[in-house]
C-alpha cells in the first residue's frame, strides 16, 4: 500500500522526507495514526507543509486512506460518489455519525429535506464502503519479515542490538558532492543542494530511528526482563506514555516507532505492539497472587496463552463454553468476563464451543 501512495503523490507536494513520515505513520487499515505536529517537529518543517502530504495521501486511492477515525474515513469514499447519493451519504455521515442507521429512513429524509429514497439509496452506498481500505494490499500478499530489534543472551548475559546497525552505514554519494564545488550553473546548483538536503535529512531520520529502536530495546530488556528469563512467560502491559516519558519522546513517536516493526528473542519473534497490550487485574486466589485485593495485572498475551492451553486441554465432547472458560481464569486469579473471553478466542481464531465440538 504505501509503495503504491509514494507512486501517486504529486510532484512539489513535499519534500521526500515528510512524504515518507506522514506515509509511515499509516497503520495495515490505512488509517493515520500520526500527530501533525508531531510529524512537523521531527522533519524540521511547518505544520503546513505536512497537512499538504496527508491531504495529498487521502485524496489518492484507494479512497478512505489517511482517514483517522471511521467515519471520517466513509467520509472520504462517499465524498467521491456523484450526487445526490454522495452528497445525501456525506450529510449521513455528517449529521448522525453514530446513530443514523437506528434512524428511520423517513425521518431522517425529513432532517435533510431529501427524498426517502435518496436516504435509503445513500445508506446502502456507505454499506458497501470499506473500513479499511487498506487491508486490500495485504490480503494476497506473503508477508517476510525481519526483526527490527533483537535480544540476545550470550553467555548468561544480555545484549540489545538493532537490525542492520552492524551493516556499512549510508553516505552521500561523493560524485554528486563534487558537482556542487566545479562550475554548474545557478538552476543545477540549486537543484543538487535541494537534494544534498533531503538526503541530509533521510541520513538524520536513519540515525534518530535506530538510537530510538535501540533505546526502546533497552528498555524492553529492563521492563519485560521476566517474559525475556521465563522465554515468553510473564509478559507486563507497558504504557505508551510512560515509555516515551522515560525515553524523552512524544507518546506519538512510540506509536510511530512501534508499528509494524517487531522484536527477535531467543525464543520467538513477536510484534513490538504485543508489549502495549491491554492488561486485566489479576486478584488473589489459589497462590494466584499475593494476599490482597489487586494485587498485580496479568497481560492480555499471557490471559490468551492461558485460555490457548485451557481449550486444548478441555475434552472433546464437552468443550468449555466461554462463561466456563471465565469462570476457570477467575479462579486462577484473573479478573475477566465472558464478553473478553469470547473476544480473546475470537482473536486466536479458536472456534466457539459448539463449533468445537463437532470437530
Amino acid at each position: 500500500m504505501k509503495t503504491h501512495l509514494r507512486a501517486q503523490m504529486p510532484s512539489g507536494v513535499g519534500s521526500d522526507v515528510v512524504v515518507e513520515s506522514v506515509i509511515d505513520t499509516l497503520d495495515e487499515d490505512g488509517y493515520f495514526r500520526g500527530e501533525v505536529a508531531a510529524i512537523a517537529f521531527e522533519c524540521d518543517v511547518e505544520e503546513p507543509d505536512v497537512r499538504l502530504v496527508l491531504d495529498a495521501v487521502r485524496s489518492a486511492e484507494p479512497a478512505g486512506v489517511g482517514a483517522t477515525d471511521l467515519i471520517d474515513c466513509l467520509k472520504l469514499q462517499v465524498a467521491r460518489l456523484p450526487s445526490p447519493h454522495g452528497r445525501v451519504a456525506y450529510a449521513l455521515l455528517d449529521r448522525f455519525p453514530h446513530d443514523f442507521f437506528k434512524e428511520r429512513p423517513g425521518s431522517l429524509a425529513r432532517c435533510l429535506g431529501v427524498s426517502r429514497a435518496d436516504v435509503i439509496a445513500a445508506m446502502e452506498a456507505i454499506r458497501k464502503c470499506d473500513p479499511c481500505p487498506g487491508r486490500a494490499f495485504t490480503k494476497e500478499a506473503i508477508a517476510y519479515t525481519h526483526p527490527d530489534i533483537i535480544i540476545e543472551r550470550r553467555e548468561g548475559k544480555w545484549s540489545v542490538s538493532v537490525f542492520g546497525a552492524t551493516t556499512c552505514p549510508l553516505t552521500l554519494n561523493e560524485s554528486y558532492l563534487a558537482l556542487l564545488g566545479s562550475k554548474v550553473d545557478d538552476e543545477t546548483r540549486e537543484y543538487l543542494e535541494g537534494k544534498k538536503r533531503e538526503a541530509k535529512n533521510v541520513l538524520r531520520n536513519l540515525d534518530y530511528r535506530g538510537r530510538m529502536l535501540y533505546r526502546l530495546g533497552l528498555y524492553l530488556l529492563e521492563k519485560e526482563y521476566e517474559f525475556m528469563n521465563r522465554e515468553g512467560e510473564g509478559l507486563v502491559a507497558l504504557s505508551m506514555r510512560r515509555v516515551a516519558d522515560a525515553i524523552g519522546v512524544h507518546e506519538t513517536t512510540i506509536s510511530r516507532i512501534v508499528n509494524l516493526k517487531s522484536l527477535q528473542t531467543p525464543f520467538g519473534v513477536y510484534p513490538l505492539r504485543m508489549f502495549f497490550g491491554s492488561s486485566l487485574d489479576c486478584v488473589a486466589a489459589e497462590g494466584a497472587c499475593d494476599e490482597g485485593s489487586v494485587a498485580s495485572t496479568v497481560s492480555s498475551f499471557d490471559v490468551k496463552r492461558m485460555l490457548s492451553n485451557l481449550i486444548s486441554e478441555e475434552r472433546r465432547e464437552k468443550p468449555l463454553s466461554d462463561q466456563a472458560l471465565a469462570d476457570e481464569l477467575v479462579s486462577r486469579g484473573v479478573s475477566i468476563s465472558r464478553r473478553t473471553v469470547a473476544k480473546y478466542r475470537e482473536s486466536l481464531g479458536i472456534p466457539s464451543s459448539p463449533q468445537r465440538k463437532h470437530r
